[in-house]
């Protein structure tokens, strides 16, 4: 932004003076929010809301208003803000004082315009506001806000529900049922059902309930003319049933408003509130994408049995027929420009940009040849990132490990260098190979720069000694150095191994301990590592990881598995926010993360193997 300069005779632009259309009541709650030792997130963007619900019509009606934008006092954890005190501008104050119970405080992907009250972070326990009590049997709630998809009831305001006061639903763990209000006594639900993840406007009275500004229909229709509301975040008598999610504002009456009245604040809010808040887009393309290096795509086409090689970002294609597309297990793009293709029971490398394939031969640890068992076998798929390690001759070398399920495939390490070779580089105890170590499967296979080591994790018993973390050399032979032994009850029964600044990242893979404490993404300084006490939480999830990459400024994190909803993470690295977003994918796991360019990745889809999605963020 350029400064403004007087020409000639020494007369500039002046800048808006925003201070000069403050309220006496905006300034007023500015002063005691800063007094306190609070401060408030956008000044501009609060007072204009103040100013709108002063001449809104029903300003005297209004007994809170509160928003992630306004006032907040909050304190430093684990370099994450957490809320102590949420300024009312009526002065019901909504405060926490347990760490553990803070809600989180942050922007949506790190974007300052959209900042949020975070209720599922770490999600280790009840994250809650309380305030003193408020409303009495008439009311106007509304809320700007992302439900977290979540099973379970989930209570995003409410009093003492038990003692017969009012609870606010963002959803029912009732079968048919959506946003909702209770008494514990009775009910009025919609039939909403399933609640989507998605910014909304939900809207309470005591006979009718609103989802961005259209009245529901509903499962159950009980006029709720109870008040006492204390608690955001949970019931107030402390029930189970907490919300998980993003809260933007909140805009309390005490009374019915008039729907026209109504409907100018809800259309106030969505306009300035959730439109703001962009999503992610994930889209479907139609082809299966196998690796992508730049602007180059190595891709098949399962339903017409081709393979596909693209230079232009898949502007175009060149196409080859190949009868074993259905068991391609894995690919890649070398720096050189050699395409390299696994099946379950060959290898190929391509030269010349898919006009021709030469086969490969495998090659045990000896140097004797390894031959595949074939179907239903998967003696070459990884499920981790593909990393790459230039050599002393400027060759580039990748590695990865086997995932597989059957008990008579090897579990080994790969490696191929500029695409011209495949290497058996380390074997466990499996498929009738003796090795130091039995292992069903490798989790990650992972290089740092720092050190010049290949990281390795395994999966997945304790029983039957299968959990293990290594960290191997390249050299003729390679040198390999056992780190320490994973628990299938601890976060060392990990996947997704990256490296950044010094310090390594892991994700934890599905558990037999059911504490949020080990669900999540970890970290430790490199060369502690094999410390497990030194092991930090960079962030809890309520659900074990299927796959992590790391990118320059973001990680993301894919849900293992589900059969109802699927989940992507976000953690902004700057600013340290974790984002949740669910998409219409069931029953999967992605695979494989491949960035296309910025804020945009290509998700490869296990169990519907021919399914690739674009990722935009």
């Amino acid at each position: 932004m350029g400064t403004a300069v007087g020409i000639g005779i020494g007369i500039g632009r002046k800048r808006k003076n925003w201070s000069s259309y403050w309220t006496t009541l905006f300034k007023a709650y500015k002063q005691r929010v800063e007094t306190d030792g609070g401060t408030i997130i956008n000044t501009t963007r609060m007072s204009q809301d103040v100013k709108f619900l002063e001449e809104c019509g029903e300003f005297d009606s209004l007994v809170m208003f509160e928003s992630a934008w306004g006032g907040v006092k909050k304190t430093t954890s684990g370099g994450v803000s957490l809320i102590d005190k949420l300024y009312d501008l009526k002065e019901k104050d909504a405060v926490q004082a347990t760490a553990e119970n803070k809600p989180y405080w942050g922007y949506v992907n790190g974007n300052t315009s959209q900042p949020v009250i975070d209720f599922h972070y770490a999600a280790n326990a009840v994250r809650k506001l309380t305030h003193s009590s408020m409303l009495t049997n008439d009311y106007t709630a509304i809320y700007i806000h992302k439900p977290f998809t979540n099973s379970g009831s989930r209570v995003i305001h409410a009093g003492n529900i038990t003692g017969g006061k009012l609870g606010v639903c963002a959803r029912s763990a009732t079968a048919g049922r959506g946003t909702g209000l209770f008494d514990g006594t009775n009910l009025r639900f919609s039939n909403e059902n399933p609640i989507k993840e998605e910014w909304r406007a939900d809207t309470y009275q005591p006979a009718k309930i609103f989802k961005n500004g259209v009245e529901v229909t509903y499962d159950v229709t009980a006029n709720i003319t109870k008040g006492e509301l204390t608690t955001i975040g949970q019931r107030g008598d402390a029930i189970s049933t907490p919300y998980f999610g993003d809260v933007a504002a909140i805009i309390v009456f005490n009374k019915t408003i008039s729907d026209e009245i109504r409907i100018s604040i809800e259309n106030y809010f969505k306009a300035k509130v959730i439109d703001t808040y962009s999503s992610m887009t994930f889209s479907q393309i139609s082809y299966r994408v196998i690796h992508s290096r730049g602007n180059q795509i190595f891709g098949v086409n399962d339903s017409d049995g081709k393979l596909l090689y693209s230079t232009n970002n898949g502007t175009s294609f060149t196409e080859m027929v190949f009868a074993d597309t259905a068991n391609i297990q894995f690919g890649h793009i070398f720096p050189n420009g050699t395409i390299y293709i696994c099946t379950k029971t060959k290898i190929y490398k391509s030269t010349d940009d898919l006009l021709s394939l030469i086969e490969i031969t495998a090659r045990k640890i000896n140097g004797s040849v390894f031959v595949p068992g074939g179907p239903p076998s998967s003696p070459f798929e990884p499920i981790h990132i593909i990393d790459e390690q230039v050599l002393p001759d400027g060759k580039t070398m990748i590695c990865w490990g086997n995932y597989t399920l059957s008990g008579n495939d090897i579990v080994a390490v790969f490696s191929s260098i500029d695409g011209e070779t495949c290497q058996m580089e380390y074997a466990f105890t499996s498929g009738g190979y003796t090795g130091d170590y039995a292992a069903r499967h490798l989790h990650a296979v992972s290089f740092c720069e720092d050190d010049g080591k290949w990281y390795v994790s395994t999966g997945d018993a304790n029983a039957k000694g299968e959990l293990h973390h290594l960290a191997g050399t390249y050299g003729t032979p390679w040198t390999w150095e056992y780190l320490f032994a994973g628990d299938d009850s601890l976060r060392t029964k990990a996947v997704g191994t990256s490296f950044k600044n010094g310090k390594i990242y892991f994700a934890s893979d599905a558990t037999n301990n059911p504490a949020i404490t080990e669900l999540g993404v970890f970290y430790s300084d490199i060369a502690t590592f094999s410390t497990l006490t030194s092991h930090q939480t960079l962030f809890n999830l309520p659900t074990e990881v299927g796959m992590m990459y790391m990118d320059d400024d973001k990680i993301i994190i894919t849900k293992l598995r589900d059969t109802t909803s699927y989940y992507v993470y976000v953690f902004d690295l700057n600013c340290g926010v974790l984002d949740v977003h669910v998409v219409d994918v069931i029953a999967t796991t992605v695979l494989m993360v491949h960035k296309q360019s910025t804020n945009k990745y290509i998700l490869n889809v296990f169990g519907d193997q021919s399914n690739s999605f674009v990722l935009t963020l």
